[in-house]
């Protein structure tokens, strides 16, 4: 089996070449044939065309994916480090007939992994790697890992990882050959589109009996009843990961800070949500499986291996991390390789979430300021916001703050209104050393009082929207905080973090030629080049979007900013020409559409048509 599929891996990716070269040359023939036959014409062009552009496209894609090296990344992990560890690695690889990986590294993902740096499609080994993610050390017992460990080196046993990279070189050079042919290309694309799904849903397959095989290897190795458990906990693992990074890791990257300790302190977090890792181990297994997936279902794995006579391994409860001596120092030393914190000033959990969570709360406060003070025409407060509440102008200030929304439902502006006034609140108490955010594994952080007491801004938010700004202040006060002193940290909107998306050149703007670059917080109106610097735009585009900053992109001469901010409607009026219109707060009637010369620099239309989306729906 092993080697009839080496044989259908290297013959399908040797098809390809030929099924492409086989319709270049037909294309070819026709090209001479329509030559000789006097029809010097349009369509000797397309066919001439067309056959240099399959036959350019395949063999800069081969080139390129066959000079392609694998980096190893990771954390390299020597045998004198992890004596134990490397002990069982051999020994597994006895046990399935293979050589030992050269290098087992960690990495910051629930996962693990080999590859090899093999020759000539795979069919000539090369320096192999054993990836184990740090996670699965923190969690799971020897046996589990062992299991994993089986597995893994259970492709290699059957020269899976070899035979791997012809699959896998095979999948990027069609994918690229597909890539590199222009969006006009129709025609080119839909004759290399049947032979590319021919060989994915073959490779797919192929990768589905490999699986399937090393699950075997796991089994006998390991026990089954230590593959399955590790394989039902690969899930919620994976699933507790994304939430750890998405929610304790990333939120609060924006604000100039990072945390310290990202890979020591997630056994914390599951420890702190056992109950919440108890419901997801409780699911079933995913059936659920697509004809191009290249791993079977978990359902499907685990019923095989209950099929596999079981295994007379004794199993070994201990905690996989004791094969790595000081294995927090390890961590450690993979945080700093694997995430690029950049000059983010790093704090510890305690700090990092009270520093995030007060950012968080004061941006949003400031949007409510901002947008009281262009509904009133004057500086605004917590005062002020408590007073426009308490005199009945909610919904005015929920067309203000959340132009665009659903203001047709009560309740949506109410909450929302709510939402922010709430955050105003939360950050007034904070600024004023009144409370402070409490860092919590279990829940979100928690705003409490000097004394620990827990306070409940959403609570006094609904009050201040019902119109009894009278308990707000009465709470206020009661914890030395005066709302007339409290005002935005940031008067004009903030562009030192935002992130440009996009530029379209030569757009017609309000009538006239310029050139728009799209921002995560505004649209930046830029003027044009003159007619006879027309060929330097998209160059120039391309310098302005990835050379400089929002903040220096808004403050060079010249250039008009509009904050999202500050739309009240947005629309787009015409499909073609693409046109857009928009209000601003000040009852400027802004008009963007495409002209004949126009050209994108990224998804230049796309960005504005999500953009005006967002602005015109729901926020």
């Amino acid at each position: 089996m092993t080697t009839a599929r080496a044989a259908l891996s290297v013959a399908l990716l040797l098809g390809f070449y030929l099924y492409a070269l086989g319709v270049v040359a037909v294309l070819a023939m026709l090209a001479v044939w329509l030559f000789t036959q006097g029809n010097v014409n349009y369509l000797l062009g397309v066919v001439i065309g067309l056959t240099l552009l399959l036959a350019g496209s395949v063999a800069y894609a081969t080139w390129k994916v066959m000079r392609a090296k694998q980096t190893p990344f990771g954390l390299p992990v020597p045998e004198p480090r992890a004596p134990a560890l490397w002990g069982l690695v051999r020994e597994l690889a006895a046990s399935v007939g293979t050589r030992p990986p050269d290098e087992i590294r960690l990495v910051a993902e629930v996962n693990a992994a080999v590859s090899e740096d093999s020759r000539w499609l795979g069919l000539i080994s090369g320096r192999r790697y054993l990836y184990i993610g740090a996670p699965l050390l923190q969690t799971f017992t020897v046996a589990q890992l062992r299991s994993v460990l089986a597995h893994e080196l259970g492709h290699y046993s059957h020269q899976h990882v070899r035979l791997g990279a012809a699959v896998h070189r095979g999948r990027h050079v069609i994918s690229h050959t597909l890539g590199q042919l222009p969006d006009r290309a129709i025609a080119a694309r839909w004759l290399l589109l049947p032979y590319a799904y021919l060989y994915f849903l073959v490779s797919a397959a192929v990768g589905r009996a490999q699986e399937i095989e090393a699950d075997r290897a796991s089994v006998r190795l390991a026990g089954r009843d230590a593959a399955i458990s590790a394989m039902r906990e690969l899930g919620p693992l994976a699933t507790a990961w994304d939430f750890y990074l998405e929610n304790y890791v990333a939120p609060g990257l924006d604000t100039g800070y990072a945390p310290t300790g990202v890979l020591s302190y997630f056994p914390t977090l599951l420890a702190a949500r056992a109950d919440t890792m108890n419901q997801l181990r409780a699911q079933p297994p995913a059936a659920q499986q697509s004809r191009w997936d290249s791993h079977p279902s978990d359902a499907e794995r685990i019923g095989l291996m209950l099929r596999e006579p079981e295994s007379p391994m004794p199993t070994d409860p201990r905690p996989a991390g004791i094969l790595i001596p000081q294995l927090d120092a390890a961590a450690h030393e993979l945080e700093e390789l694997t995430f690029s914190f950049g000059e983010r000033t790093r704090l510890p959990y305690e700090h990092y979430t009270a520093a995030t969570a007060q950012a968080e709360r004061q941006r949003h406060a400031d949007e409510l300021y901002r947008a009281v003070t262009r509904m009133t025409g004057a500086p605004s407060s917590l005062a002020v916001v408590l007073d426009l509440l308490a005199a009945g102008h909610l919904q005015p200030l929920a067309a203000t703050l959340l132009p665009g929304s659903v203001l047709a439902d009560p309740n949506a502006a109410t909450e929302a209104v709510a939402d922010s006034v709430a955050s105003a609140i939360a950050a007034a108490l904070v600024r004023s050393g009144a409370a402070r955010w409490q860092h919590s594994w279990s829940a979100g952080p928690a705003l409490v009082g000097v004394t620990g007491e827990p306070i409940d801004q959403w609570q006094l938010a609904v009050a201040a929207v019902n119109g009894d700004a009278a308990k707000v202040r009465q709470e206020l006060a009661s914890r030395g905080v005066d709302p007339t002193t409290i005002r935005a940290a940031q008067t004009t909107v903030p562009v030192d973090r935002a992130s440009a998306y996009a530029g379209i050149t030569n757009a017609v703007i309000d009538g006239s030629r310029r050139d728009l670059i799209i921002t995560s917080a505004g649209l930046i109106i830029v003027p044009t080049l003159s007619s006879w610097r027309q060929g330097q735009l998209q160059q120039r585009m391309r310098q302005l979007l990835t050379g400089s900053t929002v903040a220096e992109l808004v403050a060079m001469p010249g250039h008009q900013f509009v904050p999202y901010e500050e739309i009240t409607s947005a629309a787009m009026v015409k499909k073609l020409p693409a046109t857009f219109e928009y209000v601003t707060i000040a009852g400027r009637r802004l008009t963007i559409r495409g002209g004949r010369r126009s050209e994108e620099v990224g998804d230049g239309w796309e960005s504005l048509g999500e953009v005006t989306g967002t602005l015109a729906g729901p926020q």
